[in-house]
């Protein structure tokens, strides 16, 4: 399965950051978010930003994908359900979208802003999410 971070309607709240490389490729802490996501899940990971960071940070598809919010840092409860979603399905944290799992057709198609879609899955503990430039250090 491949794992793809990909970059949320949030993020040019992040910038001038974002605009050289993926949310995922901020570091917090010793790690960068797609770091501890590759410890979490053990597994390589490829990017869905803007096109113009695509070459440097490629997008690989697979049959089955696992999206991942790339803004989110990995933790254990949150590890658990994600991997308990099926393809279509998506895990929101109130209005924000966490992770979908889809097939290679429906990652081509992927539109953050239409999730109507996807059968919702609430995820109902908390989230550390980097919203702003400044939780980058506060959530360090």
């Amino acid at each position: 399965m491949g794992i793809i971070l990909f970059d949320d309607q949030f993020r040019n709240n992040l910038l001038p950051l974002s605009f050289t490389r993926p949310v995922s490729e901020f570091r917090v802490g010793i790690l960068t978010i797609s770091d501890k996501w590759k410890r979490y899940l053990n597994s390589e990971i490829s990017y869905l930003t803007e096109g113009y960071l695509q070459e440097k940070y490629p997008l690989i598809i697979d049959a089955e994908n696992l999206l991942i919010n790339s803004a989110i840092c990995p933790d254990k409860g949150l590890l658990d359900a994600i991997a308990g979603i099926r393809e279509g399905e998506a895990l929101f944290y109130d209005q924000l979208l966490v992770a979908v799992q889809l097939n290679e057709a429906a990652v081509k198609e992927f539109n953050i802003n239409k999730l109507s879609s996807y059968r919702r899955i609430e995820y109902l503990n908390s989230v550390t999410r980097i919203a702003y430039p400044e939780n980058i250090f506060s959530l360090n």
